[in-house]
């Protein structure tokens, strides 16, 4: 995850707002309950590090056009 660069963890943020927003709102809101920064960027972590997992494994469902 540390060697993935910005615009490419956005995009991939960006697809998880599209498909799971439930579950980046947990994340995201955990700064409002009293969480850290660094304990927010870890959980983001793993919500990109699944998501990727995920796609790779092919158990999400992919927009269709």
């Amino acid at each position: 995850m540390q060697s993935m660069d910005l615009p490419r963890k956005v995009t991939l943020i960006d697809e998880i707002h599209v498909q799971q927003p439930n579950l980046l709102a947990s994340c995201v809101a955990q700064a409002r309950l009293g969480a850290g920064e660094h304990s927010v960027e870890f959980l983001l972590n793993i919500l990109l590090e699944c998501h990727l997992a995920m796609n790779e494994s092919g158990n999400v469902e992919q927009e269709s056009d």
